[in-house]
């Protein structure tokens, strides 16, 4: 018992049959601030808060198999402060009756670093995780149980239940990934799986998490988070099919950066090419109010100015030049487009092309003076 007496973890001796002390070292001395006459008078349940007791009885009754070692306990030191503590134990004989020798680690400091890593992902977005390889235990933020519908009573609380939580598809893919992760020397995760919402339906995540190892390299913990890829999916695929919209419609667009105070284009459809004879390549860069630059007193190129001034939604008749010297005339929309903040970003002008009616419209005037 050299060892035992000479460890700087708390240790000690029960009789399984009374559940009382037997025999301690020295560091259970210092770190319970017991005296060692007076643990030796003690029972097991002594050290423990009066809500605990009960659920220790049922553990001590368990088999080996069934008690985890590395648990975290609340113990409690002589003045009644209560402690966090790893326990392990292994069986063992003690002066001829069956015993378990106790090996505990004050993790209090830990733990309140581990609920100060929880209440800073309770505040986040992310649907955070931390998993205790020792002990099984499994915790999710309250995000996540917002963004995949769960509470309290449905939430997965190991590993197994997360896991049947992954479709049978993916299942045993995730989990071979997991274990070969946690058997390596790796210090992060990651994959995309189905994942079963709280309302039994399915929706594709990103997990990723990171590992924390002992120093000889097992594995001891992982934290991370799990983001629900269908929302970016769906807005991705409507992104798509508004690109294809922009760029197959018959209205012109032109998108300038409205940070910049010349109003410079980044963007023109083929549609306003089609109408001006301007290529992408030409207009990219050049001033917004560009295609009024040639004839600037005319009605709508000053109704334009002026709700560039003010930043504010304007629509008016110009009359251009192609880039083939001939006129054309539109119907023109300039739309402030603003952030979520509601800050002024980009600058939008419709285009549709209304010379062929300005035309007709003309040769009736003309014919309405005429007589012809």
């Amino acid at each position: 018992f050299d060892a035992f007496d000479a460890s700087p973890a708390p240790m000690w001796v029960f009789d399984l049959e009374s559940l009382r002390i037997v025999a301690v070292n020295a560091a259970t001395e210092r770190v319970y601030g017991y005296s060692r006459d007076a643990l030796l008078g003690m029972s097991i349940l002594d050290l423990r808060p009066p809500e605990e007791r009960d659920a220790l009885l049922a553990y001590v009754q368990r088999p080996r198999e069934q008690r985890p070692q590395g648990r975290i306990w609340t113990h409690l030191h002589r003045d009644g402060t209560a402690m966090r503590v790893a326990v392990h134990s292994s069986e063992v004989v003690f002066a001829g009756r069956p015993a378990r020798l106790v090996v505990a680690h004050d993790v209090s400091e830990e733990v309140r670093a581990q609920e100060r890593v929880h209440l800073i992902a309770d505040t986040l977005s992310d649907a955070a995780y931390d998993y205790d390889a020792a002990s099984g235990d499994l915790w999710f933020s309250d995000s996540f149980m917002r963004n995949f519908g769960y509470d309290e009573r449905t939430l997965p609380r190991d590993l197994p239940g997360w896991l049947a939580l992954v479709h049978p598809d993916d299942r045993a893919r995730i989990q071979a990934s997991l274990d070969t992760a946690f058997a390596g020397s790796a210090t992060s995760w990651g994959d995309e799986y189905c994942f079963q919402r709280g309302d039994g339906t399915y929706t594709d995540v990103l997990d990723r998490g990171y590992i924390q190892r002992e120093p000889h390299g097992r594995a001891v913990r992982m934290v991370g988070a799990v983001i629900d890829l269908r929302p970016q999916r769906l807005l991705s695929t409507r992104l798509r099919l508004l690109e294809r919209a922009v760029e197959a419609g018959s209205t012109g667009l032109l998108i300038a950066d409205a940070s910049d105070r010349n109003f410079p284009i980044v963007y023109a459809n083929p549609a306003f090419e089609q109408i001006t004879g301007h290529s992408r390549e030409a207009v990219e860069g050049r001033p917004f109010d560009f295609l009024q630059a040639g004839e600037p007193d005319q009605p709508g190129a000053q109704t334009l100015r002026e709700a560039l001034r003010e930043m504010r939604e304007a629509q008016a008749t110009l009359r251009g030049t192609r880039r083939d010297g001939q006129p054309f005339w539109c119907e023109y929309r300039l739309t402030p487009m603003k952030d979520a903040r509601g800050r002024v970003t980009h600058l939008m002008g419709l285009l549709v092309d209304i010379s062929e009616r300005q035309r007709h419209a003309q040769q009736l005037a003309w014919r309405a003076s005429h007589d012809v």
